[in-house]
C-alpha cells in the first residue's frame, strides 16, 4: 500500500467521522448507537491516532488470507 494514498484515505476517514458531530441529529444518532455496543465515541479520536500503515496491513494480510477464499462460478441457465 503506498504511503500517500494511506495517509490521504486515513484523512478522509477521519473527516467522515467529524462530519457527523456537525449536526445536533447525527451525534445524538451517533451516542446513542455507540452507547448500546459498548463504544466512548470520543476514544474513536484516539484509536484513530494509533492506527499507521503497517497496523492496516497485518489487519489486511489475515483478513484476504488465500487459504480462506473460495472460487464461484455462475453460468447462465440452459433453456431447451
Amino acid at each position: 500500500m503506498d504511503a500517500e494514498v494511506f495517509n490521504r484515505i486515513k484523512k478522509m476517514l477521519y473527516g467522515e467521522y467529524v462530519k457527523v458531530f456537525n449536526d445536533s441529529t447525527n451525534t445524538a444518532r451517533v451516542f446513542v448507537s455507540d452507547y448500546f455496543k459498548g463504544i466512548n465515541s470520543f476514544m474513536y479520536i484516539d484509536a484513530y491516532k494509533t492506527i499507521d500503515k503497517e497496523y492496516v496491513e497485518s489487519i489486511l494480510r489475515k483478513v484476504f488470507d488465500e487459504k480462506n477464499m473460495a472460487l464461484s462460478v455462475v453460468k447462465p441457465l440452459q433453456v431447451n
